[in-house]
């Protein structure tokens, strides 16, 4: 399980929050609408999106909405 976290400053409307490989293949959606000010917490079981467990190794967090995006790399162990 890893646990991510972001904390916004004012309510966003069309936020998303997605694992991807590092092709850019996307993995896992763990939110995507309408997000309050404040801390949000989420966790990742290593799954994707048919539920099947994905390896260990370096995986892409993005974290936005259609104009702007933050993205930072993760390592998934097993």
């Amino acid at each position: 399980m890893t646990a991510l976290a972001f904390t916004l400053e004012k309510d966003a409307d069309a936020l998303s929050l997605q694992i991807y490989d590092v092709q850019g293949a996307l993995v896992q959606t763990l939110s995507t609408g309408y997000h309050s000010s404040g801390t949000h917490y989420f966790n990742w079981n290593g799954m994707d999106v048919n539920g099947n467990t994905v390896p260990s190794g370096v995986y892409l967090v993005r974290l936005g909405d259609q104009h702007h995006a933050l993205i930072q790399r993760v390592t998934l162990l097993r």
